[in-house]
Formats: structure tokens, C-alpha cells, sequence
């Protein structure tokens, strides 16, 4: 029964990853009008804000960070995040340190999707503490110039005991080299 499961689970994210790139990836071969080379190198800075679940009770979050990205091709990046993730539990703020890779594409030049491994370092109360999870955005992305503006729905699942759940509003500004 358990390598039913895994192999459910394992063929569902293969399709969604599939979803994600297959389109992006058409667009490229087909050389959408309009599209420009790839940057050199973007830096975005991000800040979300939210609700936290643990063990079924939400608390505020929030996050501040940055992002530095790498061109994949015209519409996909990769690289490296850093942020700080504050949790607001019963009065009792938990930090922690978000590093990790991530992948995004932006397709119709201006949904980006983003997801990625993230580990979470604690600080303060949470010293000693360092799991591991994945984060997740969602929205939309507009090119003006040198800079772009995002918006959307940032997600992160913080694999503790109890897992965490974070979910809110993210907002960012890059500068493209």
C-alpha cells in the first residue's frame, strides 16, 4: 500500500511539473514575438505577510528577503533564497533563516510560478532547531523596464512536530542585469 501512495504521489507532482514547464517550454520553441534575451542576473527583493498554521491554530507570519536569480532561457530562472521568516506563536516570536533553491518560469510574460527546497535554519528560542521544506509562489509578474513587480500567493510547508503551514501575500521588486 505504501508504494501505491508513493507512486501516486511521485506520478502527481511529475504531471504538475509537467503543467508548469510543457507550456513555457512550447512558447520558447516557438519563438513568442516580443520576448528579449535573458538577463545576466536579477535581484528581487521579497516580503510576504500572512497566517501561519500549527497543530490546526493560525498565527501571524511574516517574511523579508531576497531572491538572486540566474536565467534558465527567456521565461525560466533558478537560484538562491534568502530570507527571515517571523512567526507570531501565542505572544512568542519564532525565528527562522530561510536558504534554498529555487525554479520559476513566467509564462505569458507575466504569471510566474515559482517552487523550490528551502532549509530553515532557527534563531532565538529555535536554536538547534533546522528542518527542511519547500516554498511556493504564485501570481503575477510585470517587466518595466530594468525592474519588474510581483504580487501573488506565497506558500511554504515547514517540515517540523508539528508541520508548519505558511500562507500570505507576497510582494517583491527586482532589478535585472
Amino acid at each position: 500500500m505504501f508504494s501505491m501512495v508513493r507512486n501516486g504521489m511521485v506520478r502527481h507532482s511529475l504531471k504538475a511539473l509537467m503543467l508548469i514547464l510543457l507550456p513555457s517550454s512550447l512558447a520558447d520553441a516557438q519563438g513568442v514575438a516580443g520576448a528579449q534575451g535573458p538577463d545576466v542576473l536579477m535581484v528581487r527583493l521579497i516580503g510576504s505577510g500572512g497566517s501561519a498554521t500549527i497543530d490546526g491554530k493560525h498565527h501571524r507570519s511574516s517574511e523579508v528577503g531576497a531572491d538572486l536569480m540566474l536565467p534558465a532561457n527567456d521565461r525560466q530562472r533558478y537560484g538562491l533564497r534568502i530570507s527571515s521568516i517571523n512567526l507570531d506563536v501565542s505572544g512568542k516570536k519564532q525565528n527562522y533563516l530561510c536558504v534554498g533553491v529555487m525554479l520559476e518560469t513566467v509564462m505569458f510574460n507575466w504569471c510566474r510560478m515559482e517552487i523550490g527546497t528551502v532549509g530553515f535554519v532557527g534563531r532565538g528560542d529555535l536554536s538547534g532547531s533546522n528542518p527542511f521544506g519547500l516554498a511556493s509562489f504564485f501570481g503575477y509578474e510585470k517587466k518595466l523596464g530594468q525592474f519588474s513587480f510581483t504580487i501573488g500567493y506565497d506558500s511554504k510547508i515547514i517540515f517540523t512536530k508539528p508541520s508548519i503551514t505558511v500562507n500570505g501575500l507576497g510582494v517583491g521588486v527586482g532589478y535585472h542585469f
